[in-house]
């Protein structure tokens, strides 16, 4: 049994803890092992059942409370998850993969204080807790800690090097209704047009209009700029139309998401403001250095004109293909790993904030699996800091996981 489960051999390992609890009904490490085989498996209900088991037989078994947690976590019970950790820390409190644990769990229930001071413990017991950094990184971001930030988030990169990433397939885009969001779009700037404020289609909208004719197939929200001294006037005008402000954990000033409360669909009011004598744009934390924030430069001034639509009239830019080279260069050539948060022509330098939001995607694609997404970044950001060790090293260990993954199987004839 033990043979089997250390060579990853889980059906077999399962079969004999069986065989064991047939003759030992109280095998603690039986029920231990048949749990863990389960949960390798992709078998949670019957998994939790051997590990409860195993807990009434030997309730100091943190492996078992560990995974059950684990367990409980990913089907969404995150109360009951937490429970389990908390039951774990009372006899083994510096568990740092315990401790990681519930630092995520608290992020998920909106207990950031909890969330950094469990993140902050696990480091204390073990400083190679990648999840740890991670999610101290993260909650520094969103706090403007973004030296701290960059820190602890090139330390988890740092310790994914350690293990090779591994490929993982995306997960199914859900269906995504374009003709319905399409004219919730134009209905949404009507109104605001009415209210008087220069709304027009922008970013990965205006790329989808100008490109395909529609919006983007599976593109996940709705962009939409505006003179940023409108922006109090648009938010008070969606927030009176159907339309619920989405919480806004880094602080941002601009931009500004809104979530329909029917159909579900997110959108997001970019502001664009005057500099000097030329426009930007970006994302701007509130209490962060102005050098510290990710600012993007566009075509002054800004030409609008005015659009008869079905849905009434609407704004639009009068030279739309000038923003899109802007923004994304060779626009007219479709890119499905173009990020342009990290990848826009158009910013400003390669800001703090900007590397850190970067180095929080590379280490969530890395962990999901989206190796294809993860080297996209790397090499967006190399071109900004092509000196970069860790960035070239991350790169290359990429690269190679992604060329094992596209060799064919040994043995597998047709």
């Amino acid at each position: 049994m033990r043979a089997a489960f250390a060579q990853g051999d889980y059906r077999s390992a399962a079969m004999q803890a069986a065989q064991v609890l047939a003759l030992q009904p109280d095998d603690a490490e039986a029920w231990l092992l048949l749990g863990l085989c389960w949960q390798q498996q992709g078998r949670p209900e019957p998994a939790m059942h051997a590990l409860r088991y195993c807990l009434r037989l030997q309730a100091d078994n943190s492996e078992a409370r560990y995974s059950l947690a684990i367990l409980l976590w990913q089907g969404g019970e995150l109360a009951a998850a937490l429970q389990e950790c908390h039951a774990l820390l009372e006899r083994h409190a510096a568990h740092a993969p315990t401790l990681s644990l519930s630092g995520i769990l608290h992020v998920s229930l909106g207990d950031a204080e909890a969330a950094r001071a469990a993140f902050s413990s696990a480091l204390a017991s073990d400083p190679a807790q990648i999840a740890a950094h991670e999610g101290l990184g993260t909650l520094q971001m969103q706090s403007g800690e973004l030296p701290g930030a960059r820190h602890h988030l090139r330390e988890a990169l740092r310790l994914r090097l350690g293990s090779p990433p591994v490929a993982r397939p995306r997960p199914p885009s859900s269906g995504y209704d374009q003709a319905s969001h399409e004219r919730l779009l134009w209905q949404t700037l009507a109104l605001l047009a009415t209210a008087g404020v220069h709304a027009f289609p922008f970013a990965g909208t205006l790329l989808g209009l100008e490109r395909e004719g529609r919006l983007l197939p599976f593109d996940k929200d709705l962009d939409v700029a505006l003179p940023y001294s409108e922006m109090a006037t648009a938010c008070a005008c969606l927030l009176q139309n159907g339309w619920q402000e989405e919480s806004n954990p880094m602080r941002l000033l601009n931009p500004r998401s809104f979530r329909h409360a029917a159909s579900g669909l997110i959108l997001d009011l970019c502001g664009i403001a005057q500099e000097g004598d030329m426009l930007i744009g970006g994302f701007w934390q509130a209490g962060t250095p102005w050098e510290w924030q990710r600012i993007a430069e566009y075509p002054a001034p800004l030409q609008l004109q005015q659009q008869l639509r079905p849905e009434g009239s609407v704004w639009a830019l009068n030279q739309p293909q000038q923003w899109l080279v802007a923004l994304y260069g060779d626009w007219q050539t479709p890119d499905p790993n173009f990020d342009t948060v990290i990848a826009a022509y158009n910013l400003r330098g390669f800001a703090l904030l900007t590397e850190c939001f970067a180095l929080d995607r590379i280490n969530h694609y890395w962990r999901s699996g989206q190796l294809h997404k993860a080297t996209a970044l790397l090499e967006h950001c190399l071109r900004r800091l092509p000196e970069d060790a860790l960035l070239r090293q991350a790169q290359q260990q990429l690269h190679s996981a992604l060329a094992r993954s596209q060799q064919p199987a040994q043995g597998s004839g047709a």
